[in-house]
């Protein structure tokens, strides 16, 4: 990034869909918590097809919240591009975030969102943590009343890339978010002896399970959905190996696979 945002920066893509919106309301209500600042940016590839009148209501949201007064400041910006790619790499330059919220769309082979020509140049763009709400997917914030449902946080860590920057961001967003009773569950599947050493923050009553699979014949990515699902997990927190971008090292990678068949949202931090 070329700059360092004065205010923390949520930044929400959105295409209007009902995915996205659920992906707005987690940018929304994590903007709040921090008292970031939300950018949202539509493409319109078509000049004069999308209006301001098509973004999400920020202000019906927040009265069916009951939350009268939020210290958040919300741009919307339609950018008639014909590239989308350019108009949002733009904006993240002149507004750099702190966060990328945005919605995946799955599908057997593939995550949309990953390999389209327009979201991994967004995200990889930024280098910052992202937020993945998977398409039909639970999120961890009730679009109802934007009550927070975090509680069961999956980390899955190994010694490469170094799982620290993933558990610390874990334990920050659960802190921001007023999660006083959160469990964390760390899980390293392969030997023992090569379990990463981390350090563990400690806040409220939160609390920190170890968990190791020492089996070499465990499929890591399925075993990794299968835990999740049996924890009821609300959120999965990965670290990637990153160097340009993220998602440079994310294709392919355990990250992405567990992302393709995720049931909740995944964070995916750059080391």
């Amino acid at each position: 990034m070329s700059q360092t945002p004065s205010k923390p920066m949520i930044f929400h893509p959105t295409d209007f869909s009902q995915a996205s919106h659920a992906a707005f309301q987690h940018a929304l209500r994590i903007a709040i918590a921090s008292a970031s600042e939300l950018g949202i940016l539509h493409v319109d590839q078509e000049e004069g097809k999308s209006s301001r009148h098509d973004f999400p209501k920020v202000r019906e949201t927040l009265n069916a919240w009951e939350i009268a007064e939020a210290p958040v400041h919300v741009s919307k910006v339609i950018s008639h591009d014909a590239d989308p790619v350019d108009a949002a790499l733009s904006y993240l330059k002149s507004h750099p975030a702190n966060l990328i919220v945005l919605a995946t769309h799955q599908h057997d082979s593939r995550v949309r969102w990953l390999f389209s020509n327009v979201a991994e140049p967004i995200a990889s763009g930024s280098g910052e943590p992202t937020l993945f709400l998977p398409h039909n997917g639970q999120g961890f914030i009730d679009p109802e009343d934007g009550s927070i449902q975090l509680r069961n946080i999956l980390i899955p860590i190994d010694t490469d890339p170094n799982p620290q920057c993933a558990v610390d961001s874990a334990a920050r967003l659960a802190s921001l978010l007023g999660c006083q009773d959160a469990e964390f569950t760390l899980v390293h599947i392969g030997a023992s002896s090569e379990t990463p050493k981390v350090q563990t923050p400690q806040h409220g009553n939160w609390q920190w399970h170890h968990l190791v699979l020492e089996d070499h014949e465990h499929d890591v990515v399925g075993t990794i959905k299968k835990l999740a699902r049996d924890a009821d997990s609300d959120l999965i927190v990965m670290a990637t190996a990153g160097h340009h971008g993220f998602l440079d090292a994310l294709r392919g990678s355990t990250t992405e696979r567990v992302l393709r068949h995720a049931h909740c949202p995944l964070l995916a931090v750059p080391h």
